[in-house]
């Protein structure tokens, strides 16, 4: 299984403690295979549900998502679409929580998505809206620089950053 170079990296500098992607997968077995249930299950129950918005359905699946998030997920050897699953999961329980106006928890559920998957501009799109909700300018404005260096040509987050450099030269 391929390994990022985080995990690279760490094994080089001896910050993970074991000698080889072999031994990593062997001494994070159990979180491996946690975080694989519930990504199996998430696609297999919840993941229909979120496209309608089933705030219950997606709300069900956050005391699995808050064990996750012990873990540093961003290091573990996930595949690609495990990781769009992960990520879209932490996405859809932050969404219920925006919906709710509860834009702390869904920033940190944001944050968590972003762990996980930090190449995708959608995520710091949704990062800066909830920051501008916050009336966190510079939050705002840094998420938004983050997404258009992802998708330089995203129409709606040059607007919105356009919007936040307007408001912060007013106040």
């Amino acid at each position: 299984m391929h390994l990022g170079r985080i995990v690279q990296a760490a094994f080089l500098s001896g910050v993970i403690g074991c000698t080889s992607t072999q031994s990593f997968e062997q001494s994070h077995n159990r979180e491996l295979s946690e975080v694989r249930s519930f990504v199996e299950s998430y696609n297999a129950e919840v993941r229909p549900l979120s496209v309608e918005r089933n705030p219950d359905a997606i709300l069900a699946i956050q005391p699995s998502l808050d064990v996750l998030r012990q873990y540093n997920l961003g290091i573990f050897p996930l595949e690609e679409n495990e990781r769009d699953s992960l990520a879209e999961a932490f996405t859809d329980v932050a969404a219920i929580y925006y919906d709710r106006q509860d834009c702390e928890t869904a920033r940190k559920y944001i944050w968590d998505a972003i762990s996980v998957k930090n190449n995708d501009f959608r995520l710091f799109v949704f990062l800066g809206i909830l920051n501008y909700a916050m009336h966190d300018l510079n939050g705002a404005e840094l998420a938004f620089d983050r997404a258009l260096s992802l998708n330089p040509f995203n129409e709606g987050a040059q607007q919105l950053l356009e919007r936040v450099r307007y408001e912060r030269r007013e106040r």
